[in-house]
């Protein structure tokens, strides 16, 4: 039996834009043979039936999530792709005090890196998003990635980085000369990350620093007791925690760096211990640089030539279905209860929860008949779309017939009322 394992695309040099895919690949690298796994890049989470990445899936049933995934290897597998057996109790408290830590503190980091900084967004996160998603939804999911990765890290007070169309100081001085409007009426430009990072604004970068500081420090700490040299709890084997940490350090540190470095340059100034364990196991876990072309243009075969370090395997395409599904649910999303509910849900399912420890493996059984009911699904909601527009369209024109129908009745009653002497003071 081959276990797949579906996983957001390749970025930045990654296998995986995502933290969480990368840890699971990390933790499947480590525990199984190349031959007993399948590592499929996924373009559109729609395809999968939990709608969530990352997942895996044994014959019918998809497990969804890190911390699923790893419950699930750990009760099927006898001991053998459990990792953390052989963790004293201290260790075993260490690591999931750690899992939570690296989800609440590391994952905002992210955010705000890759989504909320305007500039590695439009330059560096959008491009890389739009070579891994699919027609149409590289023109609508990044911006709803960008939303919640906004929620997410609104509580570190650092939302400046978002800069939103907003013009530099230059910019603004001309337009305002060209079109001689007041200076006074014209709004203030937005901070952005330049003004952060160096021209004004000290008080907001010592407010990054700090922020920076309280998540690497205690990874510093924990990565400084092996000497950098080896695995967190100075064992030959890796654990479930050396993997979710390096599904996050592998992002704040990519082989192809973003425009504006601040958590790179943190790393390299204060922390080159820490840095030097992501490398050397991003290296030993992850191979040599990947991009999206790499996997979603090649075959099986020549992946695997050319990056042999993991199980690479031919994406699966994205049906019609798909496609109509994706336009259906970017036309209901227009309406206001719809889009409330999908950003509602964008925020509670991204990430995902990464406990390990007394907690329920998230399993879904696939029916053998999916397609019908895809297909069923989205036919009602269509249906229904229809019904909701073709009964607004006939309100108005019932609405306007009355409306006719009274004006009609209303130029009776004048004429009727006022006679001639209406029509010379002109009240008709």
């Amino acid at each position: 039996m081959v276990l797949e394992l579906h996983v957001w695309g390749p970025a930045f040099g990654l296998p995986s834009i995502d933290a969480q895919c990368l840890a699971t690949v990390a933790y499947l690298k480590q525990c199984l043979p190349p031959s007993d796994w399948r590592l499929i890049p996924c373009s559109d989470p729609s395809v999968v039936p939990t709608s969530g990445l990352p997942v895996l899936k044994v014959d019918s049933t998809w497990v969804h999530g890190f911390g699923g995934i790893v419950n699930f290897l750990r009760e099927h597998s006898l001991g053998k792709c459990d990792l953390d057996q052989d963790l004293n109790a201290q260790q075993r408290a260490d690591t999931i005090a750690f899992f939570s830590f690296l989800e609440s503190r590391g994952q905002p980091l992210l955010d705000l890196s890759l989504y909320v900084s305007s500039e590695n967004y439009t330059e560096w996160t959008r491009p890389a998003l739009a070579q891994i998603l699919p027609w149409p939804k590289q023109w609508i999911l990044p911006h709803r990635l960008r939303d919640a990765a906004k929620v997410r890290s609104e509580h570190l007070g650092l939302s400046s980085l978002d800069i939103e169309a907003a013009s530099t100081e230059d910019g603004d001085t001309g337009a305002r000369g060209a079109g001689n409007i007041p200076k006074n009426l014209v709004a203030k430009p937005k901070q952005t990350v330049a003004s952060m990072l160096g021209k004004i604004g000290q008080q907001n970068q010592f407010r990054l620093d700090a922020v920076t500081s309280d998540f690497f420090e205690p990874l510093s700490d924990l990565v400084n007791k092996s000497g950098g040299q080896s695995w967190v709890f100075g064992t030959g084997q890796a654990s479930s925690l050396d993997c979710l940490l390096l599904g996050y350090m592998a992002l704040m540190n990519p082989p192809l760096i973003p425009p504006r470095r601040w958590l790179q340059d943190a790393l390299v100034s204060r922390y080159p211990v820490l840095l030097e364990w992501t490398t050397n196991f991003r290296q030993e876990c992850f191979g040599g640089p990947v991009s999206a072309s790499d996997v979603f243009s090649s075959p099986t075969s020549e992946m695997r030539t050319s990056h042999p370090c993991l199980p690479w395997h031919s994406p699966t395409s994205v049906s019609i279905q798909n496609i109509g599904s994706t336009f259906l649910t970017a036309s209901l999303d227009s309406l206001p209860i719809v889009s409330r509910y999908s950003s509602g849900r964008i925020r509670r399912t991204s990430p995902q929860s990464t406990k390990v420890d007394g907690t329920k493996t998230t399993m879904v059984h696939v029916s053998p008949y999916p397609l019908f009911g895809g297909l069923g699904v989205v036919g009602s909601a269509l249906g229904a779309y229809m019904a909701y527009y073709m009964y607004r369209g006939s309100s108005k024109s019932r609405s306007r017939a009355q409306y006719g129908t009274g004006v009609a009745k209303r130029n009776m009653t004048s004429q009727r009322d006022f006679g001639e002497a209406g029509r010379m003071l002109g009240l008709i």
